[in-house]
């Protein structure tokens, strides 16, 4: 990513001016401030820079949207999380566990100015996938099953898309009816597995990190899910859903590849935080913080974390 230090002043300037804007309440109200602000100084901007600062603004906007809906989404993800581990209890696995993660305000900022000001592809060449405001994985789930073998997680990818992609409706009917008439559910687990099973979602962008695992030793089944437009629920909602093995999970949490992450310099020249949840809230009150859901089944036992 570059962006010449003019215009990269204007965007640092903008972002100081809206945190410290004693009227903002919300991470919506500074997103929303930021954009405004940003919008005002356009015309400050050098005009060869001019093209990727609006893609930036455009990236904001779904920043923006994503906020508004942060709360409803996990209640989502609440109810995802439930659905995935017993799904996992059904096809015959004992210990598992599921988690959802939701991007940051600050991690969201920096890649949408990494996909706006990147050089290598000039503006009018770029595709709807690297536009700054198409962000597949600012809503995050992941399943974690305890196996040895990878067949046991494509297996699983399989039949959660017979189950929950409408592929096989035989399986669906299937894990229906062992989930409605199992004693052991409760009744509010029950209402979030029937919740996530009905809505109706497209899967995409799927991607083999087992067969074919990223340089730093990542290794993963990942896919976006999207709810279909016509859903009683959250309709248009996209999210990116992994599969793992337990042994995949390490490397990628404490492993190489967290290491290789945790290694990788950021630009951090234009949004200058070093600890974004704990300057947001002592700047402004506002609480950057979702708490991460998340499930697990030790010995055929689920428990929701707190």
């Amino acid at each position: 990513m570059q962006i010449l230090k003019k215009t990269a002043e204007i965007i640092h300037n903008c972002f100081s001016s809206s945190i410290e804007n004693p009227n903002i309440k919300s991470i919506v109200d500074l997103v929303a401030e930021f954009r405004q602000e940003l919008l005002l100084s356009a015309e400050k901007v050098p005009l060869k820079d001019r093209a990727n600062f609006y893609v930036f603004i455009d990236g904001l906007n779904a920043t923006l949207h994503y906020h508004i809906r942060r709360l409803e989404a996990a209640s989502f993800a609440y109810n995802l999380c439930i659905t995935l581990v017993y799904f996992t209890k059904w096809l015959g696995f004992n210990n598992a566990r599921s988690l959802a993660r939701f991007k940051g305000l600050i991690s969201d900022f920096r890649k949408i100015l990494g996909k706006s000001f990147d050089k290598s592809i000039s503006v009018n060449e770029k595709t709807i996938e690297e536009l700054s405001s198409n962000i597949r994985d600012r809503i995050g789930a992941r399943l974690i099953i305890y196996t040895s073998k990878k067949e046991d997680v494509f297996n699983s990818w399989k039949a959660y898309l017979d189950v929950f992609g409408g592929f096989n409706p035989s399986k669906k009917d299937e894990f229906t009816s062992w989930y409605v008439n199992n004693p052991s559910i409760t009744a509010s687990h029950k209402h979030a597995i029937s919740e996530i099973l009905n809505m109706p979602i497209s899967v995409g962008h799927y991607k083999n990190y087992i067969d074919f695992p990223k340089s730093n030793g990542y290794s993963s089944l990942q896919a976006t899910v999207l709810i279909q437009f016509y859903s009683k629920f959250i309709p248009g909602l996209e999210f990116e859903l992994q599969f793992r093995s337990k042994e995949m999970d390490d490397v990628a949490v404490s492993g190489s590849a967290a290491d290789h992450k945790k290694g990788q310099t950021v630009v951090n020249k234009i949004i200058k935080i070093d600890d974004p949840s704990v300057l947001l809230r002592l700047k402004i009150g506002v609480d950057d913080y979702i708490p991460l859901c998340a499930c697990v089944m030790e010995d055929g036992i689920v428990e929701v974390m707190d």
